[in-house]
């Protein structure tokens, strides 16, 4: 059948995962071994995988791992890589007198150089700190990105 009659084509993305490098991540740590793992589980993956976003939060170090390591050869079942920031605030989060996180998750497209989201976007961010009324509702107070 010629390419233009297929009509849509679904692939299973997957734009929320952290690497060994994430503060929060469930890998036993930042070592090689670790890293080799994480490596085996992704190229593990079903075949229906197309591609991941990278997700460390305010961090661009677990991504920039992932893509040396596919330019040297790892993970060729997945065909993109995406850096993925995710901001997380207070505001506008409130439900039943509760202040609940939001997340933000600004997804970069692959061709924009991970210097430049360093430079451009995350050096730029500046936060505002205040008490949260229930902070064992939301362990990260309350921050305005200006």
């Amino acid at each position: 059948m010629h390419n233009s009659l297929l009509g849509s084509l679904w692939h299973k993305w997957d734009l929320h995962v952290h690497t060994p490098a994430s503060i929060v991540n469930y890998y036993g740590g930042d070592r090689d071994e670790v890293w080799d793992n994480f490596f085996s589980d992704i190229e593990s993956l079903p075949k229906e995988f197309k591609v991941i976003g990278i997700n460390d939060y305010i961090f661009v170090d677990g991504y920039r791992r992932v893509i040396d390591a596919h330019e040297k050869g790892r993970m060729k079942n997945i065909e993109l890589f995406l850096p993925v920031i995710a901001l997380r605030i207070d505001k506008f989060g409130q439900s039943g007198g509760k202040l609940s996180c939001v997340n933000y998750h600004v997804i970069f497209s692959n061709e924009v150089k991970v210097d430049d989201i360093q430079e451009q976007f995350l050096n730029r961010l500046s936060t505002k700190h205040k008490l949260s009324p229930d902070s064992s509702e939301c362990e990260v107070i309350a921050k305005e990105i200006v």
